[in-house]
């Protein structure tokens, strides 16, 4: 199957299970990241594949491509993929903040996201990324009526 892999280099727990189980997958399989490319009609590189699995979150596109290729569960590939990136986002958002104002950072954060805060499109953009971290994808349920401060009455009526 080629030569052999580096070592996983993961920031995070989950981003590591991510990782392993994407080359689990492959190996299962028995297919080189070549034949994994032909797989997707070369919608990924060879290359792109084997960084998929180095580590660093991929993109999600490239997950399930991954994952389609090796025949693999895609539910279990995304479940993965979410769990990475909320913890790298966690990771990457507590590196910036001292230990002594992490807990103050928490509740500061569900203060300013408050549906009464949002007065400007770059503040509900900004909301809209912290809750895409948080779940890996955007919810307009999580919106309540109120966001009507910034222009948007009814979704349902575009």
């Amino acid at each position: 199957m080629g030569r052999r892999e580096n070592a996983v280099a993961a920031g995070t727990q989950q981003s590591e299970a991510l990782a392993l189980w994407l080359r689990a997958q492959r190996e299962r399989r028995g297919v080189t990241y070549a034949a994994m490319a032909k797989l997707t009609d070369h919608e990924f590189t060879a290359s792109a594949l084997s960084r998929g699995a180095n580590g660093k979150v991929p993109s999600r596109r490239l997950v399930l491509a991954y994952a389609t290729a090796c025949e693999a569960d895609t539910r279990e590939a995304i479940r993965l993929w979410k769990a990475a990136r909320r913890a790298e986002e966690e990771r990457r958002r507590r590196a910036g903040i001292s230990p002594e104002f992490r807990d103050l950072a928490v509740s500061l954060r569900s203060v300013m996201t408050h549906p009464d805060l949002i007065f400007s499109f770059a503040k509900l953009h900004d909301v809209m990324v912290w809750l895409r971290s948080r779940s890996a994808t955007a919810f307009v349920d999580e919106f309540p009526p109120r966001l009507a401060v910034v222009g948007l009455t009814d979704v349902d009526e575009k």
